[in-house]
C-alpha cells in the first residue's frame, strides 16, 4: 500500500504544478493602465502590456478610461474589458471562466468551442458559444447583459435558465429581480 502512495502521490502534485505553466489567454491590445495579479508568486504583478500571457488564475484590474482585450489560447474568443473592471480567468478540464467582479465586457465567440467558456457573476452564468454579448456588473450588484449576436443563455443562481436572442437586454440584481427587455439607444452603456 506504502508503494502505490509513493507513485501516486508525485502524480498529483505534479498535475497542479504543470496546470498553471501554460498560458490560457494572450494580451492582444492596452489603452490605458491596467494592471495584473498573477496567480502565482513566481511571477510578479504589475502593468500588462500587448502580447503578456495570461494564466489559469491570474486577475486583471483595469483603471478609470483603460481598455484591455484579450484572446483565449484554446477557442475563438476575444474578451475587451473597459474603464473600471475587476476580472479573473479560472480554466479547469471543464472549461474556462471569467468571473467578472465589476466593470464592462465585450465578448466574442465564434461556434468552433468545443470545450465550456462561460462568464460568471455571483447573480449567474453566462454561456459563450457563438455570440457577442455587451456585459456591465456594477459594484453594487446588478447585472446587465446585451444580446448583440446570436442567442445568449444565461443561468442565474436564483432561478430558471433565460435565453435572450439578438437585441435583447437580461437584468438581474441582487435581490434576485430578473428583468427581459429589448435594446434601445438610451440603454446601450457608455462605452
Amino acid at each position: 500500500m506504502n508503494w502505490f502512495l509513493f507513485i501516486i502521490a508525485p502524480c498529483i502534485l505534479t498535475e497542479h504544478l504543470i496546470a498553471n505553466i501554460n498560458p490560457v489567454a494572450e494580451v492582444i491590445e492596452i489603452k490605458g493602465e491596467v494592471n495584473l495579479q498573477p496567480a502565482v508568486m513566481d511571477r510578479l504583478p504589475g502593468p500588462v502590456i500587448a502580447g503578456r500571457s495570461i494564466y489559469n488564475g491570474d486577475i486583471l484590474r483595469s483603471a478609470p478610461g483603460s481598455q484591455l482585450q484579450f484572446q483565449f489560447a484554446a477557442a475563438d474568443i476575444r474578451v475587451t474589458a473597459s474603464g473600471i473592471s475587476e476580472l479573473r480567468i479560472d480554466c479547469n478540464h471543464e472549461g474556462c471562466y471569467i468571473k467578472l467582479n465589476y466593470g464592462n465586457l465585450f465578448l466574442e465567440s465564434s461556434s468552433n468551442n468545443n470545450d465550456k467558456f462561460s462568464v460568471l457573476t455571483k447573480y449567474g452564468e453566462i454561456i459563450l458559444h457563438d455570440n457577442e454579448i455587451w456585459m456591465t456588473r456594477s459594484i453594487t450588484s446588478k447585472d446587465r447583459i446585451y444580446s448583440i449576436k446570436g442567442a445568449v443563455t444565461i443561468i442565474p443562481t436564483m432561478g430558471i435558465k433565460q435565453h435572450i436572442e439578438t437585441g435583447g437586454r437580461f437584468s438581474i440584481n441582487s435581490d434576485g429581480e430578473i428583468s427581459i427587455d429589448k435594446i434601445s439607444n438610451k440603454m446601450l452603456p457608455d462605452h
